[in-house]
């Protein structure tokens, strides 16, 4: 070790070997002296100066997007956001001979959109302003005439990392990644095992014919792949993992995967700190795999004797850790300070003490306040799941919304702030709590009957004592919380997405679920805001006109109008909507509500994207008609058929209350064959034939408000349909899929009851009831009704249920569609027409 041998060379230059000692490792180092001083022109001719370069690249910063558009049945959604800024990189080549490669990332986050997850941000690094994230810093030795890599030095570093993760978002990822389709495809194809054998028979039935390397081969490749490191420097890590558990509603498609086994069977952990120590070493000699094997070793054994650290963070454990850590501080502290004082005199060991004791002091408070907390925490969520799910869906919206901000702003929340959202939630769980006294004993008994209102009477018992026990402890939560930060000078950390999700518009109404990926828009994602009530409630964003008096949005669920004076949006189900259409500058949207109408000047370009974006969720079927459902009604003249003008009305004006004859009711048979005559003796010929139309149908729905009274109530429908076709309709069947009641057929003179079909101008009432709501079913109403026009399914409420499909040749468009808000009616209009064409 330490010997020198040099060798002259032919030109004139030595070769000089030294042999130096790294603890096991043997280098030989080899270099070389400049030749005797020669000619100018003899310099250039041996050898060539090399060029000194620069290149330097440097980027604001890199987005990355993850959209999930697996689904057909859902709109396409951002779940995922990586988030990079302030890129730099630069190459550069000396004279002396090294090329020096830098790396650096100023920071990096990735932000979690994914609906109702428990963490905003799944990655989060903290921000240094004088220190990058990533720094990775190499620098090689060039060797002309040598096949070895020589890096004279590499320095890898990371800042500390934060994993925030809950079991939705683990699942969500996890299926994002998983190839279900093609799993379930798998399961569903019975010839899976002749495609199996087809695919290993193709796969294997042209052997490789070249003889395999003798074992001598490999390892001359691999001892001639070898690169030799001088300096490898490979910086502490540190990450903090936190896993949050959380009840789901059963998947069956990722049931019996094993990847959704392993997460749903995780505890829950909180802030689990997994620290790696640096990786140095000096003159190594080795092929690429062998060092990564010796790095990957190092970090595996440094994780796995950190296994208990991470037990330690279990949730469960959260509040004895706490206050073990926090008085464990205080103790340290309490001996520490005043040794450390009295080395330097008697002021500083009375001013230790004073440190000492005032540190043991704030440890403790801070450890039982924090454990207090914790289990506080814990009760509160397990009382409010005892409570109704409107309950616990308006506590999680508050905690969502006002508990990240007054997290994110902590550094500079006040006891009045938190005192402030603590009165809050004291608000929430007292007016729950004697707001369901009333509310739940109604709902349930109108949902199941006799059962039903002692199940509610129950609910609202226990509300009224548990709602306000519940508000009381989120406040206590969050007044210790802010005493708990206060006493240990904590400073906050906001966590907060880098910019609110992308609004992804739909493409068309035939794509389905279809989005279109366009580039972030500031403006489309607040108004997704809106839609979505800042992410607390599921629901999709379709796409948004912006008039100069009005901004109009589509979402999956409703259609929002917003005025520039108005107090706040007007949301309108999709299936509230009559018809709309292009009326020279102006688009009319009519809407049953009400009923009434809404109009909008615009350009003509803002005409046409409306006019698309309405179809996406109306369709074709219930686009634009001649018809005018405004207040004034509609006269309906040019109805094939029809035989005389009829008298302007609108559908739906005459419902209200209608008190019947105490006879009437004593039986359903009569007040239905009274109902039947009535209806059978209208035809199109009379002035007044829609509006008796009209009162009849109400008068049957009142009849049986009327006849099934308390807790005998029942559910009933009511569709109308009136043929506009001048061509006869054939009632192919007519049918109640969830009743009580037959489904009964009330015409007017147009109809054949022999042959089962309507002649132009007719029209046929429809009406059925339920049965008595309990707790094993609900008593709900759906009708089926199919003819060679179009095939309908209309439910007792405002729901997925109701459907309708029409052949192409024809149209059917709703005159109305009116609702209990209670849900024990809904009454249906429809007029069938044929398609005009051109």
């Amino acid at each position: 070790m330490g010997s020198k041998s040099t060798i002259v060379m032919w030109d004139g230059s030595e070769l000089v070997s030294e042999i130096q000692a790294q603890q096991s490792t043997k280098v030989i180092l080899f270099s070389e002296t400049a030749p005797v001083e020669k000619s100018k022109g003899d310099a250039d001719n041996d050898e060539e100066d090399i060029i000194g370069i620069t290149i330097r690249i440097d980027l604001s910063g890199i987005n990355v997007s993850v959209i999930d558009n697996v689904s057909d049945f859902e709109p396409g959604r951002e779940i995922l956001l990586l988030t990079t800024e302030g890129w730099h990189a630069s190459f550069s080549q000396s004279r002396e001979g090294f090329h020096e490669m830098e790396l650096r990332l100023k920071s990096t986050q990735v932000d979690n959109f994914i609906f109702n997850a428990e963490h905003p941000v799944l990655i989060f690094c903290p921000s240094n302003e004088d220190i990058p994230f990533l720094h990775i810093s190499a620098v090689r030795s060039m060797q002309e005439h040598s096949g070895t890599l020589v890096l004279s030095y590499i320095a890898l570093r990371i800042l500390d990392i934060d994993v925030c993760l809950d079991r939705k978002t683990a699942e969500k990822v996890a299926q994002f990644l998983h190839p279900l389709r093609k799993a379930r495809d798998e399961q569903n194809d019975i010839n899976w095992t002749s495609t199996l054998t087809s695919k290993m028979r193709t796969r294997y039935s042209n052997p490789s014919r070249l003889p395999r390397a003798p074992r001598d081969v490999h390892t001359h490749t691999a001892n001639s792949g070898r690169v030799y490191l001088e300096k490898l420097h490979l910086h502490p890590l540190r990450l903090s993992l936190t896993f949050t558990q959380e009840g789901l509603e059963w998947n069956p498609v990722t049931e019996g995967l094993m990847v959704f086994q392993l997460i749903r069977g995780m505890a829950s952990i909180a802030d689990a700190p997994l620290i790696f120590t640096s990786f140095i070493v000096s003159h190594a000699f080795e092929s690429p795999e062998t060092l990564f094997g010796i790095i990957l070793a190092h970090y595996s054994s440094q994780l796995s004797s950190q296994i208990l650290t991470i037990l330690g963070s279990l949730v469960i454990f959260s509040a004895p850790a706490d206050i073990l850590s926090n008085v464990g501080t205080g103790v340290r502290d309490f001996f520490y300070e005043p040794i450390n004082g009295l080395v330097h005199g008697p002021a500083e060991f009375i001013e230790g003490l004073e440190s000492g004791t005032s540190s043991l002091v704030r440890g403790l408070a801070a450890g039982l306040v924090r454990g207090a907390t914790t289990v506080t925490e814990l009760v509160s969520h397990n009382l409010a799941n005892l409570t109704d799910d409107v309950f616990i869906d308006e506590r999680n919206v508050f905690q969502k919304k006002f508990m990240h901000a007054l997290k994110s702003d902590e550094a500079r929340r006040t006891i009045q702030d938190s005192l402030a959202v603590a009165g809050t939630c004291l608000a929430i769980g007292f007016r729950s709590g004697a707001n369901g006294i009333f509310e739940q004993p109604s709902i349930y008994a109108s949902r199941h009957g006799t059962a039903g209102l002692v199940k509610g009477v129950g609910k609202a018992f226990v509300g009224a004592l548990v709602k306000p026990v519940v508000g009381v402890g989120d406040a206590a939560v969050v007044v210790m919380n802010h005493v708990t930060d206060t006493t240990i000078n904590k400073l906050a950390i906001a966590k907060n997405n880098k910019r609110m999700r992308r609004a992804l518009p739909c493409t068309s109404s035939e794509s389905g679920s279809g989005v279109r990926l366009i580039p972030y828009d500031d403006k489309s994602a607040r108004v997704q805001q809106i839609v979505t009530s800042g992410e607390t409630r599921d629901d999709a964003y379709l796409g948004h006109i912006q008039t100069p008096n009005h901004t109009i949005i589509a979402s999956d669920q409703f259609l929002w109008i917003i005025g520039e004076k108005s107090n706040g949006p007007r949301r309108i189900r999709w299936a509230e909507i009559s018809n709309f259409g292009i009326y020279g500058n102006q688009m009319q949207i009519d809407v049953f509500s009400g009923p009434s109408s809404f109009t909008f000047e615009m350009s003509s370009l803002d005409l046409t994207d409306l006019y698309e974006l309405l179809l996406i969720r109306m369709g074709n079927s219930s686009n634009s008609t001649d018809l005018d459902l405004s207040q004034r009604g509609t006269s309906y003249s040019n109805l094939p058929g029809i035989k005389s003008i009829q008298l302007r009305h609108v559908f739906g004006s005459v419902n209200g209350h209608l008190m019947m004859d105490a006879n009437d009711l004593n039986d359903e048979t009569k007040f239905i064959n009274g109902s039947y005559t009535r209806v059978n003796r209208t035809g199109s010929f009379m002035p007044n034939f829609f509006q008796r139309l009209d009162q009849e149908a109400w008068l049957l729905i009142s009849c049986v408000r009327q006849m099934f009274t308390g807790l005998y109530s029942r559910r009933c429908i009511s569709a109308g349909m009136i043929n506009g076709t001048g061509d006869i309709i054939q009632v192919v069947s007519i049918k109640l899929t969830q009743g009580g009641s037959p489904c009964y057929t009330i015409p007017s003179i147009e109809y054949d009851k022999n042959q089962g079909v309507l002649y132009p101008g007719g029209a046929i009432i429809f009406f059925g009831w339920g049965a008595v709501p309990s707790l094993l079913q609900p008593g709900k109403v759906l009708m089926h009704i199919e003819t060679n026009v179009f095939v309908s399914d209309l439910s007792d409420s405002l729901s997925q249920s109701t459907s309708l499909q029409v052949l192409p040749t024809w149209q059917v468009d709703f005159l109305e569609k009116s609702y209990d808000e209670s849900e024990w009616w809904a009454k249906y209009w429809m007029l069938v027409q044929k398609k005009k064409t051109g």
